[in-house]
């Protein structure tokens, strides 16, 4: 993220889609291994309570575009393509990537180096309601 750039909001049933660029000595392709990036809620912390699905939104891999092969040969630098649905159930606040990992259908996890990762950052905002409106009344018999 740009430094003075605003959080881009988003509301529940939004996407979010990141490109990220990375560089990888194995194929992350649309199939196995995937990416996945994890973002949690900022102002909660898991002393106080079960992180579940209000506190996390979880983008995965949707594409990949390879650019260019880099020495040592099995290097390759590419862009992916994260995409995930913001949840209705997601608490309103702010959002930060916590980590990124290659997703093997066995359960092999494959974190990205940490220190590599850019600062991600979001806000997830109430969707406002308009208030209804009445248009006719009739009694009945």
């Amino acid at each position: 993220m740009e430094q003075g750039a605003e959080l881009r909001e988003y509301a529940a049933g939004s996407t979010v889609s990141i490109n990220l660029g990375v560089e990888h000595g194995f194929e992350l392709r649309d199939r196995e291994p995937t990416a996945v990036a994890t973002f949690q809620r900022q102002d909660v912390t898991s002393d106080n309570f079960d992180i579940s699905r209000e506190y996390a939104v979880v983008l995965r891999q949707r594409g990949i575009d390879e650019h260019q092969r880099k020495y040592p040969p099995l290097w390759v630098f590419s862009t992916l393509l994260l995409e995930g649905r913001v949840s209705v159930k997601a608490a309103p606040g702010e959002y930060r990537c916590e980590e990124v990992h290659a997703e093997f259908r066995d359960g092999r996890r494959v974190p990205f180096d940490p220190d590599t990762v850019p600062e991600m950052r979001f806000r997830i905002v109430e969707t406002p309601l308009g208030s209804p409106r009445a248009t006719q009344a009739r009694f009945r018999n």
